[in-house]
């Protein structure tokens, strides 16, 4: 949905690597229709320095 910044289901390929603002990072491809515009959107991997262990809910 158009705006919704909701997370986009399905399955993705991991595409060509770059160092930008978060350092080393990893584009995304979506293949199904929940997710065929994740270039476009500019979804990526990246690191996260503000993103701590218990707000991933791991340990």
């Amino acid at each position: 949905m158009d705006g919704s910044n909701k997370s986009s289901l399905g399955v993705y390929q991991c595409a060509e690597t770059y160092y930008g603002d978060h350092g080393y990072s990893m584009r995304l491809d979506g293949f199904e229709s929940t997710n065929d515009q994740a270039r476009h959107r500019a979804i990526v991997i990246h690191a996260a320095n503000y993103v701590s262990e218990a707000l991933c809910g791991r340990k």
